[in-house]
């Protein structure tokens, strides 16, 4: 979003949508785990996680610039996409234990990460 003088006499500024949308970075990672570091990773957790639109957040609350984590599960048989914005600043203002239960997934799959030198968020350049 972009912030521009909606009327200039009085000063007043709204937010707007840009046409095109500017990304300033993006990781993206698989991780393929064998069937010993799937068990201990607890990744049977994942299926009970809740996406951020799934919660009852205020609309009150709201994040522009910040991290969004989104985690994609799969098996044979199923699918599950979760995506967070800002959890660490959501999980701040409302203390929601599906938010803290999210950001602890995350930092397992990012410690998974480094334990199978996968390098995850090590390096945007």
């Amino acid at each position: 979003m972009k912030m521009v003088s909606s009327n200039k006499k009085e000063g007043s500024k709204a937010l707007i949508r840009l046409e095109t949308p500017i990304v300033d970075s993006f990781v993206s990672k698989t991780m393929l785990l064998t069937k010993g570091q799937y068990e201990d990773f607890f990744i049977d957790r994942g299926w009970f996680l809740k996406s951020q639109s799934e919660l009852n957040i205020p609309d009150s609350i709201g994040f522009n610039d910040c991290d969004s984590y989104i985690i994609e599960i799969a098996d044979k048989n199923r699918f599950k996409y979760i995506r967070h914005h800002c959890a660490a600043g959501y999980f701040e203002e409302i203390k929601l234990t599906e938010i803290q239960d999210f950001i602890g997934f995350c930092e397992r799959v990012v410690s998974q990460a480094h334990r199978t030198k996968i390098g995850l968020l090590d390096n945007y350049e």
